[in-house]
């Protein structure tokens, strides 16, 4: 039995997002995720999606709408995903409710959405209607739930938008809050990545907030981490001793 616990993010379309705590444990009891594999580390897809979205003149990015939860668990598993559900009345013992969908907080989540959008996607290669480049891009431009890629020409766009919202709309997922170069919405300042991306000048900055650090006493050590500095460092040294 596990608790859900809110996560309240003011930036984007889903502003308070429940998430299933399913590293919560009982004494002497293992969790959820440590009996759970979390599949291939989604992290080491980054450099690669963030050198194609930068590969080709106009940077295109998109999300999937509520992504997990349009990926059904199977019902014998669900007993795994259960959670006491209270409606505030006293004197009312809770419910115990179980998902049926995959759900935000469970490690294999993200390679479980990962594997069902790559499983959809191949079912077009070569045998479909729709343009294959545009399958070819979507396999290869998705980070769990969210779509980054580029494009060289300005006419490629809306047709690719259209293409894609139609194929993956044909595997229930509503893929929105579309964003490109040079588009007219008034507000030109977009998260890809963790990164802060300005569509009107095309530049990309880290998202960090230096006013933290102008009033503080900062040794080397707390110096170098904001800046990534030991990554340098540290890829030169490998470079080097190979």
């Amino acid at each position: 039995m596990s608790i859900i616990r809110p996560v309240v993010k003011q930036q984007g379309t889903t502003k308070v997002r429940p998430v299933f705590d399913a590293s919560a444990r009982q004494v002497g009891s293992p969790s959820l995720n440590q009996c759970l594999e979390s599949g291939p580390n989604l992290l080491e897809l980054i450099p690669s999606l963030l050198l194609r979205f930068r590969e080709h003149k106009y940077g295109i990015v998109a999300a999937i709408e509520k992504a997990f939860l349009q990926i059904s668990v199977r019902p014998e598993d669900r007993i795994f995903l259960k959670f006491f559900w209270w409606n505030g009345k006293e004197n009312v013992d809770p419910k115990i409710i179980r998902h049926a969908r995959v759900v935000f907080g469970v490690k294999s989540s993200p390679f479980l959405l990962e594997a069902e959008l790559e499983h959809h996607l191949k079912k077009y290669l070569k045998n479909s209607t729709y343009n294959q480049r545009t399958i070819d891009i979507l396999l290869r431009s998705f980070y769990v739930d969210d779509l980054i890629t580029s494009l060289d020409n300005e006419s490629e766009i809306l047709p690719f938008i259209e293409e894609s919202y139609h194929i993956l709309t044909e595997g229930k997922f509503n893929l929105r809050g579309w964003k490109y170069t040079g588009d007219d919405d008034p507000e030109q300042v977009t998260s890809v990545l963790g990164l802060i991306w300005n569509r009107r000048e095309d530049e990309l900055k880290i998202n960090l907030d230096w006013r933290k650090y102008t009033n503080l006493k900062l040794y080397r050590r707390e110096l170098f981490f904001p800046l990534h500095i030991e990554f340098v460092i540290l890829s030169g040294f490998y470079v080097l001793s190979s």
